[in-house]
């Protein structure tokens, strides 16, 4: 399996916004979230748009397997207890490509990258995510893993980890 991490362009905006109707779907049984009168999560496109023309902060990534498209992560600065971290905002990965180490590779390929602080925030009730993430937390060479607690925003496990360059 070959992987790649790729910074996603204005022409992958309908790849995009299919991929993140597929991620609200999935965090709709978190966030209560209904569809439209169109069948669609309400996703802001011009938001999306404007992250992909970069006149937005947040950085959108595409998740390549094998040369398919298997998910997407964004990336985006965020103040936690008045201090600037990078967040590792959204992370997705399609149901087939689960369970294969893309997410992984993912994270240690962004995360990674240097000496960094970074903010993971995850849904109290994603149980399967909070597994994951556990598991990065102790397979990946973080130098440290500490919980915020409480949260500073209500409804998700909240914590900030100190990323060593690999």
């Amino acid at each position: 399996m070959s992987c790649t991490i790729r910074k996603a362009k204005k022409e992958d905006f309908p790849v995009l916004r299919m991929l993140w109707q597929f991620y609200e779907y999935h965090n709709s049984y978190y966030t209560h979230e209904d569809i439209d009168h169109n069948g669609l999560f309400d996703i802001d496109d011009d938001y999306i748009l404007a992250t992909l023309e970069e006149k937005e902060e947040c950085e959108v990534y595409l998740i390549i397997s094998d040369q398919s498209v298997a998910g997407f992560l964004t990336i985006e600065p965020v103040e936690i207890r008045g201090k600037e971290l990078l967040e590792l905002a959204d992370l997705f990965i399609l149901p087939k490509y689960r369970s294969r180490g893309i997410a992984s590779y993912a994270i240690k390929n962004m995360i990674f990258k240097e000496d960094k602080a970074w903010h993971i925030s995850i849904y109290q009730g994603d149980t399967l995510a909070l597994a994951f993430w556990k598991r990065i937390f102790h397979k990946l060479p973080f130098r440290s893993v500490g919980e915020i607690s409480p949260p500073e925003v209500a409804g998700f496990y909240e914590f900030v980890v100190e990323a060593i360059a690999l």
